[in-house]
């Protein structure tokens, strides 16, 4: 059997004609200036395509290729047998197997992978990354003019100061510090923990707690423990450096599944697997929230009202851009407000 080819040396980008025959366990190829043989066994055989042309390599860095008609002739020349993927690629209930598979392995990565691999990290590494990084974001937005000095009259101030140090835990984490600041108006009320232990508590939040009595009863007392001690579970829950880590990971992991198709597909799974990771951070902060308020013997259906009343402000703008929203831009970053308020008005009840 005689096999019309083209071969290359791999020094120089000439092609010769040849023709490929076999020679007991060598294949010969010969040409008008090309004479040489090659062991069978040396020979690399690329997988088959169709209308593609064939590939055969050698050891010393040369190549010959092959019309795609003549592949077949080829493999069968050289006795190579296309490998078990190759020949289940041609049978389409194996293909779509392995597609279901594949798809479910991505589905388990993303849900499940992603947020051990960012916990295992984030656990590598040292408080002192956390103080850096909330360094870094408070500073910054103190020079845009995002965290301006409070206006809360000085009694208020003691006030809250007091819910404060009531909810703080008995060991924590690391060292935490409330900061009182004014934020301008498209934030809403608002509360942020930042990675180094500072919970911002922003004076519209505090009006919005107070409401029309302006003052401290049980009832704002009870609001304003639950919100604090939500920032603070974010805070012992390392949720900020956790955000960080497996931002990257998404990121890296979508990029890795989609970057060769276009940016948009690359980042459109990063940003819905981010969201629903933050809605589980959300869950486990409320969780932390509601563990406080019932050691301290506080009830939870004000906690359970300030989240309808977020969710159903008065104005768009506090729905779009409240405490739970405007943290990190994307409204379904955290649960339903109505769910949330039912467990606490069921837990309250219990």
């Amino acid at each position: 059997m005689t096999i019309p080819a083209h071969y290359g040396d791999g020094r120089s980008a000439r092609r010769h004609a040849v023709t490929l025959t076999r020679s007991d366990d060598c294949l010969a190829v010969l040409g008008t200036q090309i004479n040489a043989t090659y062991p069978l066994a040396q020979l690399r055989l690329t997988e088959p395509f169709a209308h593609a042309a064939g590939m055969v390599y050698f050891d010393d860095g040369a190549h010959c290729e092959v019309d795609a008609t003549d592949y077949p002739a080829l493999a069968a020349l050289v006795g190579q047998r296309a490998s078990l993927v190759v020949r289940w690629q041609g049978h389409w209930r194996v293909a779509l197997g392995a597609f279901v598979a594949l798809v479910a392995l991505i589905g388990a990565s993303a849900m499940w992978g992603l947020p051990a691999a960012a916990g295992a990290l984030t656990a590598l590494l040292p408080d002192s990354a956390d103080v850096r990084i909330g360094k870094l974001t408070r500073d910054a937005f103190t020079r845009q003019g995002l965290f301006k000095p409070s206006a809360i009259t000085p009694a208020q101030q003691d006030q809250i100061r007091q819910v404060w140090q009531a909810v703080q835990p008995a060991q924590p984490r690391m060292p935490m510090t409330l900061l009182l600041r004014t934020m301008p108006a498209p934030f809403g009320p608002n509360a942020l923990a930042l990675p180094d232990g500072s919970v911002v508590l922003n004076d519209a939040m505090v009006a919005l707690i107070l409401g029309d009595e302006d003052a401290f009863g049980p009832v704002q007392a009870a609001a304003l423990a639950g919100v604090l001690a939500h920032e603070i579970g974010h805070i012992e829950g390392r949720h900020s450096m956790r955000s960080v880590v497996r931002g990257s990971l998404t990121t890296a992991f979508a990029a890795f599944l989609f970057g060769d198709f276009s940016a948009v597909a690359a980042g459109a799974p990063a940003v819905l697997l981010g969201a629903r990771h933050s809605r589980a951070m959300e869950t486990e902060a409320d969780a932390y929230a509601m563990a406080v308020l019932q050691t301290h013997h506080l009830p939870l259906a004000p906690l359970a009202d300030l989240f309808l009343v977020m969710d159903h402000g008065k104005n768009s703008a506090q729905r779009e851009a409240g405490w739970f929203d405007s943290a990190t831009g994307y409204l379904s970053s955290h649960p339903d407000s109505g769910a949330r308020a039912a467990r606490l008005r069921a837990a309250d009840a219990r």
